[in-house]
């Protein structure tokens, strides 16, 4: 078996980043994230994944945490009832939902540093119970989940960091897991990606890798249906005193082919790396990113934000700070952590670059974070892990409802009133006159509403609020006469 190894040429990178990004330049929709909405989670999370866990059409979402597993149960578009605990004799790091058994419910998997995966089986109403734990490779840090073997069971692998590289643990369609097949591909797999990346039908594997001062950047093994691997290339992300600490997949170029995002950290300077796949299992390395200097980085996620056919980048990071060699006072403060968005730009910088930078504060420390439609509009949302807190936080990708004005500020039931504001989305939307819902619309803009007060509206002075799949908004004074 051969291995490639692709050393990254930025003077030919940059103009192809160029070159393809002039291509798909085009107006794009602008996009925000709406403030953080925290669920506490019952204990210090780990990893985050969703999946519409109870059959009901929603995204939920799956946190370990602490002792055990979360899971949080989509009541509407983006809110979420309290989290219900699943508590495991193994503590949960890594985890990945998928239909593990064949009985069309998801199912979780989890991976614990104490070298064992865990087997979590789901009811599909949204209720779990730990059924086996399994060895597998020393310290696994990541885990997913598909069919490696192509025989239509789904199979298990995690990135062992303590080891070789990846274990392979093959299901038996039962909700077990055999004996693990340990493929060496080098040392510290901190980061693992199952997707199938030459459209055989079979999921294959990415990982990343590194050795001090010899090789840092990621590695690809496709599956060949029958539970062998054949090693299709190793890429160098450059900077090989620098770990690679997150690998993501998204289609960057619009070509509808899976494209891999690297992140690292060089000497305190954040980057993510690009690379475009070609839909056999090749990927050339395209562009590197420098976001922010001075972090430590995590989390990665990769989704089309602005809705232009190309895929965004979702990081965070914050400044760790320095003490005194006596740790009596700050060298460097630390830093506030922020999430960094980089958003496809259309075009090349001299730098090679074809992202632009941006960042937010995140307020609470985010870990792991991903991008899914958590609200049923088409657009990825965010959700981070806060890892100093028993917590995660929800974000929208879009704008919250504000409430202006309300008038006439009196009425009676069966009267027009006009709600003034802005971002009144109307797929979704809910107007209150305190605990009624109004239902009898006259007219409805993004910023102007008229509405009849509804029957049942209690005498005297009431809240009436706007909630949109977006939030909700304060509540404004209005007399029920």
């Amino acid at each position: 078996m051969h291995t490639q190894t692709c050393r990254i040429s930025f003077a030919f990178v940059i103009c192809l980043a160029a070159a393809l990004c002039a291509l798909r330049a085009g107006p794009a929709a602008a996009f925000s994230f709406t403030p953080p909405v925290h669920h506490d989670v019952g204990g210090r999370p780990a990893d985050i994944a969703v999946a519409d866990v109870n059959d009901d059409g929603r995204l939920d979402i799956v946190v370990s945490a602490g002792d055990g597993i979360s899971v949080l149960l989509a009541t509407g578009p983006g809110r979420f009832a309290p989290a219900t605990r699943v508590v495991l004799e193994h503590r949960p790091g890594a985890i990945a939902v998928a239909d593990f058994d064949g009985d069309g419910a998801p199912d979780i998997v989890t991976a614990s540093l104490d070298g064992t995966v865990t087997v979590v089986q789901g009811d599909g109403a949204g209720a779990f119970v730990a059924t086996g734990t399994f060895p597998t490779g020393p310290t696994p840090t990541d885990v997913v989940v598909g069919d490696l073997t192509g025989d239509g069971v789904a199979d298990v692998a995690t990135a062992d960091q303590g080891g070789d590289g990846v274990s392979i643990l093959k299901g038996d369609g039962a909700g077990g897991l055999l004996a693990p097949l340990d493929l060496p591909v080098g040392s510290d797999c901190s980061s693992l990606l199952g997707e199938d990346l030459n459209q055989d039908g079979t999921m294959d594997l990415a990982y990343t890798r590194y050795s001090w001062e010899e090789y840092a950047g990621f590695g690809i093994v496709l599956a060949d249906g029958a539970g062998g691997f054949t090693p299709m290339g190793t890429y160098e992300t450059g900077g090989e005193d620098a770990l690679p600490s997150g690998l993501a997949l998204g289609d960057v170029n619009g070509d509808a082919t899976p494209d891999i995002a690297v992140l690292q950290s060089n000497e305190g300077d954040g980057r993510t790396f690009t690379f475009l796949g070609d839909g056999l299992g090749l990927f050339i390395g395209a562009s590197w990113t420098l976001f922010s200097g001075d972090v430590s980085v995590s989390g990665l996620a990769v989704a089309d934000l602005n809705r232009d056919d190309r895929g965004d980048v979702v990081t965070s990071g914050h400044r760790p700070g320095q003490v005194t060699s006596d740790g009596d006072s700050w060298v460097v403060p630390p830093g506030p952590p922020r999430i960094y968005v980089m958003l496809s730009a259309g075009s090349s910088t001299n730098q090679g670059v074809f992202y632009k930078p941006t960042s937010f504060l995140a307020g609470r420390t985010p870990g792991e974070l991903l991008l899914a439609d958590l609200n049923s509009d088409g657009k990825p949302d965010l959700a981070t892990t806060d890892v100093k807190t028993r917590s995660v936080s929800v974000r929208m990708n879009g704008a919250l409802p504000v409430l202006t004005g309300v008038s006439p500020a009196r009425g009676r039931i069966g009267d027009v009133v006009t709600l003034t504001g802005r971002n009144f989305l109307k797929r979704g939307t809910t107007v209150r006159f305190g605990s009624q819902i109004a239902s009898a619309f006259v007219s409805w803009t993004a910023s102007r509403v008229k509405v009849r007060v509804p029957s049942g509206t209690a005498r005297g002075s009431v809240k009436v609020t706007v909630t949109t799949i977006m939030g909700r908004t304060a509540g404004t004074a209005f007399l029920r006469l």
